[in-house]
């Protein structure tokens, strides 16, 4: 008579909580590597939005800068520049990102030389303008809002 040999049901159910026990981490790095990458590509989206913005807003005449505002982004904000023949190639942020555009005129004192017409004293102080630009970039990651910042500066020369 010959003997079998084969694994018990036992032996059977072991070898699979073994294996089961040494997948639990595995998956769990998985699923938290998925939630980072998720993550990172929404920041790397907004960073390229807010740069995007910033690119467009730095290509204008100082004149054609929307100026002391404070407001989300819609198709109007660059009204003038595309009256004045500009055109602001911004692409529509993906769903559930916002773009927001704010300017602050600073005033910068110089000194302009005595003697000089009138005309050359006020050209040279507007001249003396700086616009303080910041762009933010709102969105909603795992249901926590996120925000993105870029200021800038842009002289009138």
């Amino acid at each position: 008579m010959t003997r079998y040999r084969a694994f018990s049901m036992i032996e059977l159910l072991i070898a699979l909580v073994m294996i089961a026990l040494a997948m639990f981490p595995i998956m769990s790095v998985l699923s938290a590597s998925h939630g980072d990458s998720r993550t990172t590509m929404e920041e790397v989206l907004a960073s390229n939005l807010a740069s995007e913005l910033v690119e467009a807003v730095q290509t204008l005449p100082f004149e054609l800068i929307p100026q002391n505002v404070d407001a989300e982004v819609a198709q109007g904000t660059f009204a003038q520049a595309a009256a004045a023949g500009y055109r602001i190639g911004l692409a529509s942020p993906p769903v559930g990102f916002k773009r927001f555009l704010k300017t602050e005129t600073l005033a910068v004192e110089s000194a302009v030389p005595a003697g000089l017409s009138l005309g050359v004293q006020e050209r040279a102080a507007s001249a003396a303008a700086i616009l303080k630009i910041r762009v933010r970039i709102e969105w909603s990651s795992r249901g926590r809002p996120e925000t993105l910042q870029l200021v800038t500066a842009r002289g009138r020369f």
